[in-house]
């Protein structure tokens, strides 16, 4: 058991999405910088959220490397519990945008991988997916 022994690759999950009045948006993604308050020691349900959340593409991660077949991959649990991540953050950042979602919104998410000391590009996509209703 190790905890911590090196630095490793980091995986991003990274979102865009469509409209039928706009075409596709830029890539949305980060890694969340956790928010440091006083009362964050006793409750801290954003950060605790920001956490699985970032669990789940790490273990998307995981499954990725395990299984080479893209359809295999679809039907995982975790692929399932990332693309309803992506969605709700397609819907986020197109509600930020102050649009309104209509019947033909379309999203597209992609797992980047962030080398160590790096930083996420195109290059280092590692998963891309369908292009899905929301």
């Amino acid at each position: 058991w190790r905890f911590y022994h090196r630095v490793g690759a980091l995986p991003v999950l990274y979102v865009r999405f469509a409209d039928q009045t706009q075409g596709w948006s830029e890539w949305y993604g980060s890694v969340p910088r956790a928010q440091r308050r006083a009362i964050h020691f006793v409750h801290n349900p954003n950060n605790n959220l920001a956490l699985a959340n970032q669990n789940l593409v790490e273990h998307l991660f995981a499954d990725l490397q395990e299984c080479h077949d893209a359809q295999a991959l679809r039907q995982y649990v975790s692929y399932r519990l990332v693309t309803a991540l992506a969605k709700d953050r397609a819907l986020q950042a197109h509600a930020a945008l102050g649009r309104v979602v209509g019947p033909a919104l379309q999203f597209q998410f992609e797992l980047r991988v962030i080398p160590p000391y790096g930083i996420a590009s195109s290059d280092t996509t590692v998963l891309t997916s369908p292009v899905l209703p929301a």
